[in-house]
């Protein structure tokens, strides 16, 4: 009995996160779930994202290709969730077993198979590939075509063309998904008459339709690759825990690989891991298939019964049969036999009248490829006029190019004014800054000279108001020649200054309502003590004018009186109506320089 060998490839992270399963040594993986789940799978050999693929032929497939030398019927198959790098590897694996077969004097068969949708079929024939057992329970193909490979670069074409014809298709984890189970069996015979077989088997990845989000055709054939994963699944299970019945008919793959998990040859398996966090289900269940796998034992290997006819020793064996025929009953045998032969001949004449046809045919093919000759020289004649056209289409091309050259100068020259021109624009816009600031300095004289009148007519009221413009025109100016060096902590600073300038504003402005309010109650009590004063007086003038008949003659001169006192009341009260409006124009004169110098 010997032990499937199971090794276990890790393949490179795609994102940028720490990676949830990695090599622990040269024979496990350990798998991070969480921080306190952290299983760890033991194998026969374990290769990180960094190893060779010379380095996994090495170990994998070397010895396979002596047993084969030796007559062993020998396997390795690789298996893994879909995109963790099962085709690169089996690809990389078939090029140098490739290399290491033809490197030794031998014949070599191959045969591509694959298994799509639960049918085998043979690649180069596209024809189904029945799998039976003969009278010794030997798994046997039938109705397949095995193609004699003289050489490694035919070998390696042979390869290139039946992966053309393999099922693959785009998914959301994979860009060139395999749809289908493929495997490549080489037949090697040694000059010795020594027999042996290689299969490579490349296995179709599990999928999750979840991940994948496969629909229509795609997902039938997601559904045919899990079911025959899982009765691949079982079977490992079955042999594994050793029971007595082992379910290899339930699909056709597991009925192609019974001899290689339960018969008479030698097997190899290759997980394949993807190390992605996303990814840490299907890993874990891949290690688990591993695992099972190394505890199904092979039986003891058969060395494939084939050799070198010794036909003189059958020719004497037949001469020794021939000397002993004479009774009647050997007679007869030997009429029978002559019959048979008679019957073959017949049945030759037949085949080689069937050949002479298919001759007739190839004679007639050949006259095909005259007519395809001829037909060859006429495109030979067209493809000389397409070269003379493509030279002329080469020259006006040449001319464009010369075309282009000019109009690339004569925009470079574009281009040079546009500049100018910007550069002037650029001057026009400093001017204009500078008019602007030359109008705001005429429109602030104006408002100067208006604030002097105002101080000539309201001398008490200026007086304040002086020392709050004066330092209003010092901010300004500070302003003016600070604003061409200004930065975010002179701009601060500025800020606090205006608050500053601001609330001294506002309780100058307070000071001013109090005068206004303290000046109009100066001249109500002012006015009630004049209006007093003349009640006291024209009683008097009256008590006067009684006494001394008088009063005709100054009642004109009281009403004169009181009229003159009336008109320099209202002249007064004009005065202060005055000063308030002038006030209220001035103050929104000077908001309207803040905001105009907030906006500068």
């Amino acid at each position: 009995m010997e032990p499937i060998r199971v090794f276990a490839r890790i393949r490179p992270k795609e994102d940028s996160k720490e990676p949830r399963c990695f090599p622990n040594g040269r024979d496990s993986i350990v798998i991070e779930r969480n921080s306190f789940d952290q299983p760890v799978f033991r194998f026969h050999r374990v290769f990180g994202e960094n190893t060779s693929e010379q380095e996994v032929f090495d170990q994998v497939l070397t010895d396979k290709i002596k047993d084969c030398f030796k007559g062993y019927k020998t396997s390795v198959l690789c298996y893994g969730q879909t995109g963790s790098g099962k085709t690169h590897t089996i690809h990389h694996l078939l090029l140098k077993t490739i290399e290491g077969i033809f490197a030794k004097e031998c014949d070599v068969k191959m045969l591509y198979l694959q298994v799509y949708k639960e049918v085998m079929t043979d690649v180069v024939t596209g024809e189904t590939v029945l799998v039976k057992k003969d009278r010794h329970g030997v798994t046997n193909l039938q109705n397949c075509s095995w193609q004699p490979i003289p050489t490694q670069e035919e070998a390696q074409a042979f390869l290139a063309s039946c992966d053309e014809k393999r099922k693959t298709a785009a998914t959301q984890m994979n860009a060139s998904s395999s749809r289908s189970h493929a495997c490549i069996v080489f037949a090697v015979t040694l000059p010795t008459g020594e027999q042996g077989t290689l299969s490579l088997i490349d296995l179709a990845g599990s999928e999750k339709f979840a991940k994948t989000q496969a629909t229509g055709e795609r997902f039938d054939e997601a559904r045919y690759i899990n079911q025959s994963l899982v009765c691949l699944g079982s079977v490992v299970a079955g042999l594994a825990a050793k029971l007595p019945h082992i379910p290899f008919r339930e699909s056709i793959l597991t009925r192609y690989l019974e001899d290689t998990l339960a018969g008479h040859g030698r097997a190899a398996i290759i997980i394949t891991l993807h190390p992605d966090a996303r990814n840490v289900p299907e890993s874990i269940s891949t290690c688990q298939f591993g695992s099972r796998a190394m505890k199904v034992c092979t039986k003891k290997p058969k060395v494939q019964e084939a050799g070198p006819i010794d036909w003189e020793a059958k020719c004497k064996e037949l001469e020794t049969q021939l000397s002993g025929y004479t009774d009647v009953q050997n007679y007869t045998k030997l009429v029978a036999d002559q019959f048979e032969l008679r019957v073959e001949n017949s049945n030759l004449k037949n085949k080689t009248a069937e050949l002479q046809k298919e001759l007739e045919g190839v004679r007639a093919r050949t006259s095909q490829t005259t007519s395809l000759e001829s037909h060859l020289n006429q495109s030979s004649r067209r493809i000389e006029t397409l070269n003379k056209k493509m030279l002329e289409a080469r020259q006006t091309i040449q001319k464009e190019q010369a075309q282009n050259k000019e109009h690339k100068e004569y925009i470079f020259a574009l281009e040079k004014m546009v500049e100018q021109l910007e550069s002037t624009a650029e001057n026009t816009e400093q001017l204009t800054c500078k008019l602007q600031m030359e109008a705001r300095g005429v429109a602030k004289s104006e408002y100067k000279e208006r604030l002097l009148t105002l101080e000539e007519k309201h001398s008490h009221v200026v007086r304040r108001y002086e020392t709050m413009l004066r330092e209003k025109e010092q901010v300004l100016i500070e302003k003016e020649e600070e604003e061409m060096v200004m930065t975010e902590k002179h701009k601060q600073a500025m800020r606090s200054l205006q608050e500053g300038h601001d609330a001294r504003l506002g309780a100058l402005q307070k000071i001013l309502d109090a005068t206004k309010e303290s000046c109009s109650l100066e001249l109500g009590t002012m006015n009630q003590k004049v209006s007093a004063v003349i009640a006291e007086v024209t009683e008097r003038e009256l008590s006067l004018a009684r006494e001394k008949g008088l009063y005709a003659a100054d009642k004109e001169a009281t009403h004169a009186v009181i009229e003159n006192f009336a008109q320099k009341a209202a002249k007064s009260d004009k005065v202060v109506k005055e000063l308030t409006e002038e006030a209220k124009a001035l103050r929104e004169r000077l908001d309207l320089c803040d905001t105009a110098n907030r906006r500068q």
